[in-house]
């Protein structure tokens, strides 16, 4: 993530971000949720990647507080043929009202 060009996209959309905003000209010009699977550096504390290629990590969420909406996109698995980003792939929209509303299993 490039977080000059992420701070560049807010400042462009100012007073007007929403959800779509941020799904349709914010993500995909900073291009968050990139699957390179790339190890992180050994003093890092970040989780290694497993050693199975064909499994993705990464994600991209929005928080849209005011409407309690979750936006989620994951990255496709590596050993697929298109797109390893999550920003291209569709977004799938959960209502937490709903999902916190949700009875415990008995």
């Amino acid at each position: 993530m490039d977080n000059k060009i992420m701070a560049e996209q807010i400042k462009a959309n100012y007073g007007k971000i929403s959800a779509e905003v941020a799904l349709a000209q914010i993500t995909p010009v900073e291009t968050s949720g990139t699957n390179r699977m790339t190890p992180p550096p050994p003093s890092s504390r970040l989780l290694t990647p497993p050693p199975d290629s064909s499994t993705s990590l990464l994600d991209v969420a929005y928080y849209d507080l005011t409407n309690l909406l979750v936006y989620i996109a994951f990255a496709p698995p590596l050993n697929v043929s298109f797109s390893p980003n999550a920003y291209d792939t569709q977004f799938t929209v959960f209502d937490a009202r709903a999902l916190f509303a949700q009875q415990r299993p008995q």
